[in-house]
């Protein structure tokens, strides 16, 4: 049988280092020092917004790319989704607030796990969006030619059609209201004061007449016609309006 030892306190150790054994025992029992860890930071109470952009820089590339992979957008969107996760970080980061806790985990959040946190919520709310989009809609091309818009199976839609038309001004109609407001800010005061009076029926004489009176400027038909007139004209083939007689002939190339 083999020999067996019992330890006896009172017994004095035959090996030195008693006492070093004793000093790890005692820091055994005694466990960790109160205050050997180091605190943990505090969250900043505002976040800096320039600051949250360049951490979260490679997080918002990273979603934008997984849309692009997905097919959900293109790559000629990529830089307005780009723009808009870094708005959405910009306002998590605003919205921040340290001393919020969680409803289930009752602990406050970093801000980079708060801006984490949003940026993936609106990336999912933004996929249902593009998924049903690329389900439910179709983009078709508007066309002035009716033939196109009714062959090609359906790619094509005319601008004359119903489906533009608020029941009220074709989309011919729209765009030529929009081309007038360009040609009438391209006018001097003069100039829209000649063009209001021809279109009411006004002689060049009478044109001129009131201009003299309007502007404190003597001014005569020969005016009317080779200065006002003339610049209008110049103006309006810039807007893409034409005399009837050059209209015709466009129409027909």
């Amino acid at each position: 049988m083999g020999k067996t030892y019992r330890y006896n306190p009172d017994e004095e150790p035959e090996r030195g280092g008693s006492d070093a054994s004793a000093e790890v025992r005692r820091k055994r029992k005694g466990g960790k020092r109160r205050g050997s860890q180091p605190q943990q930071e505090q969250p900043p109470e505002i976040v800096d917004l320039s600051w949250a952009v360049e951490r979260m820089q490679e997080h918002v590339s990273f979603v934008v790319d997984s849309l692009v992979k997905k097919q959900l957008i293109v790559e000629d969107e990529r830089e307005e989704y780009l723009a808009i996760f870094t708005a959405e970080v910009c306002q998590a980061g605003t919205d921040y607030d340290p001393n919020r806790k969680g409803a289930k985990s009752g602990k406050t959040s970093s801000p980079l796990h708060y801006m984490t946190m949003r940026v993936d919520a609106k990336l999912s709310n933004t996929m249902d969006y593009l998924a049903y989009r690329r389900w439910a809609l179709k983009f078709l091309s508007i066309t002035d030619d009716e033939d196109e818009a009714e062959g090609d199976e359906g790619a094509f839609v005319c601008s004359n059609g119903k489906c533009l038309s608020d029941e009220c001004r074709g989309v011919r109609q729209l765009v030529f209201r929009m081309d007038v407001v360009t040609l009438i800010s391209m006018l001097t005061e003069e100039e829209r004061m000649t063009l209001a009076m021809r279109y009411e029926g006004y002689t060049d004489i009478e044109i001129a007449e009131a201009l003299t009176l309007a502007f404190h400027r003597a001014t005569d038909r020969h005016r009317v016609q080779k200065v006002h007139a003339v610049h209008i004209q110049e103006k309006a083939r810039k807007c893409g309006f034409f005399p009837p007689s050059e209209a015709r002939g466009h129409e027909k190339i």
